[in-house]
């Protein structure tokens, strides 16, 4: 039989089918030049924006506190924009001193400020009805002060203190704080006697030694400048001893006293009940353990004396086209009480303005805030140098291979050397 013949398509269902094909083909264009075109007006406001260069440690510039100021600033300051760059150490110095340097340098401590003094602006004329120097804890604006300039604004901090383990301490019979040297070595004793662990670990070795031996000095009411003479007082020889009899009396380890990180790995896998140690180290103590089983507690004596404290603060370089962003930034947002109070409660960072501990949650603020308040910060000019007499010299007599003494006299005259 023959094929039946096909109906012709007509020429308005061929169009249609042409079409169908077609519409998502120029729709596709036409998307694609709207995105083009709305990059390029996106592009072009950007090029138009004030940029404010902030350099900066990563644990500042990428911690979500600072995403928060920066979004903030942002959008109170829409014709800016903060571009951020990551440095530490080295590399944030050649920022300030580079030939176009960063607008804004944070995280500094008082040793790098000072030594790029000359390149950047003083800030004794900051101070006004908003943030008064009545604020700050004097200790972190001493701390901030070089040549009797106040070189970097100090946005936020860091203080040595006791960490401890709350439950252990109760099991034991054992309440803190601490009243004397005396009631730490028995409360030490308790906290070892019949356990596997020992009672106190020092957080010693390189970028700890000089703090640790700095608040013992602070925390009996003892100068330490010039390091040097300071070593060869009745204080620092007092301190020694408390800390080579806890070794040899079997209360701490002799690692956790010579090694950096061996004290706060101890404390943190439960061979050591107290830990001496900066406040920072409180937070990664609760991300292993949890908030409820770290404590905080002052040295004997610091809560009349104080304690050694670190600060980071920030620079602005002369050079900076954006002065006056920059402080803006500073004052309404560094020294904010959202910002100061998201780095304490997330990285144990201690604020530098008395009015933002009204408000912490998770720590024992109020004493930390009375500890900080008494008296000068106690920190040497010289920390890392001293770190590493301390750690060459009064090591051997913390471990008893050396006495006292002769550890002592030896660390002083290095120090002297040094100092030439």
């Amino acid at each position: 039989m023959p094929r039946p013949k096909r109906k012709p398509v007509s020429k308005s269902k061929r169009d249609y089918s042409e079409l169908r094909v077609l519409i998502p083909i120029i729709a596709f264009f036409v998307l694609l030049g709207g995105l083009a075109y709305w990059a390029s007006r996106r592009q072009a406001q950007q090029e138009r924006l004030t940029p404010l260069r902030v350099a900066g440690p990563a644990w500042i510039v990428e911690s979500p506190a600072f995403a928060d100021a920066k979004r903030n600033f942002e959008q109170r300051q829409p014709e800016s924009v903060i571009e951020t760059k990551a440095a530490d150490g080295p590399a944030l110095i050649e920022k300030i001193t580079a030939k176009k340097p960063a607008d804004l340098s944070v995280g500094l401590t008082r040793e790098q400020a000072a030594a790029v003094a000359g390149r950047v602006i003083a800030w004794d004329d900051f101070f006004d009805t908003h943030t008064a120097r009545a604020d700050f804890i004097g200790a972190f604006l001493a701390d901030a002060t070089a040549a009797k300039r106040l070189v970097m604004m100090p946005f936020v901090g860091d203080g040595v203190f006791l960490l401890t383990r709350p439950k252990w301490l109760a099991d034991a019979g054992v309440a803190a704080p601490f009243e004397t040297w005396y009631q730490l070595t028995v409360a030490a004793a308790k906290l070892t006697k019949g356990t596997s662990r020992y009672g106190m670990a020092v957080d010693w070795g390189e970028a700890n030694a000089g703090l640790s031996y700095a608040s013992a000095m602070q925390a009996r009411g003892a100068a330490i400048a010039p390091a040097a003479r300071s070593l060869k007082s009745a204080a620092a020889l007092d301190a020694l001893r408390f800390w080579s009899d806890l070794v040899s009396g079997g209360l701490c380890s002799k690692d956790t006293v010579a090694g950096p990180p061996a004290a706060r790995k101890a404390f943190v896998e439960g061979r050591a009940a107290i830990l001496w140690t900066v406040a920072s180290a409180r937070q990664e103590a609760t991300a292993r353990l949890g908030p409820e089983e770290v404590g905080c507690a002052a040295l004997p004596g610091s809560e009349a004396h104080g304690t050694a404290i670190v600060t980071y603060g920030a620079v602005i370089a002369t050079a900076s086209k954006q002065r006056d962003l920059a402080q803006r930034f500073v004052r309404d947002h560094l020294l904010s009480e959202p910002f100061q109070r998201a780095l304490a409660e997330s990285a144990m960072r201690l604020p530098t303005l008395r009015r933002n501990y009204a408000n912490l949650k998770g720590g024992e603020w109020q004493m930390i805030l009375r500890v900080l308040q008494r008296g000068a910060g106690a920190k040497p000019h010289d920390l890392a140098r001293l770190d590493r007499v301390l750690v060459q010299d009064l090591t051997p007599a913390i471990t008893g291979s050396t006495p006292p003494n002769e550890a002592l006299a030896q660390a002083a005259k290095d120090m002297a050397g040094s100092a030439r």
